[in-house]
């Protein structure tokens, strides 16, 4: 279960990264070196997507960050807005902080989906179906993690 709250911190880490606008290619190289500790059913459910990733930053801007990835691995990260996007994330600098610096990264990231402080949208009628079924999936992993 530690392993589902570190690949979801992950996937966000470029987000909280992007606050300083750091190049995000070595984070992509990094998490693509690894993608091998990532369990396989997480790999499933994160698949071939491509996402936007909006943050609302503290001083009020947005930051959009898109994110392409095909059998789980990165093979786009990018500042900007994707054309056609599958899945679309919302969030706060405040809300991805406070997962990373949390004691119990897990409890914060399951707080922040119940508290819509992290919301998904997905943009098509199959991905909607898919990610209604992950939706489910991940909240009763969350839950029995958390037990």
């Amino acid at each position: 279960m530690k392993r589902i709250f570190l690949f979801l911190i992950l996937v966000m880490m470029p987000v909280a990264l992007a606050a300083e606008m750091p190049p995000l290619g070595q984070f992509k190289d990094n998490y693509n070196d690894n993608i091998d500790k990532v369990p396989g059913f997480v790999k499933r459910i994160l698949g071939s997507e491509r996402i936007n990733a909006l943050v609302l930053l503290e001083n009020g801007d947005q930051l959009n960050i898109s994110l392409v990835t095909k059998k789980a691995a990165i093979e786009s990260l990018d500042y900007g807005m994707l054309e056609n996007p599958t899945l679309i994330i919302r969030t706060t600098e405040k809300t991805i902080m406070d997962i990373i610096a949390a004691d119990n990264p897990g409890k914060r990231f399951k707080e922040a989906l119940n508290n819509k402080e992290i919301t998904y949208e997905a943009q098509t009628f199959f991905k909607k179906i898919k990610w209604g079924f992950n939706s489910l999936f991940l909240r009763l992993a969350l839950w029995f993690g958390s037990k």
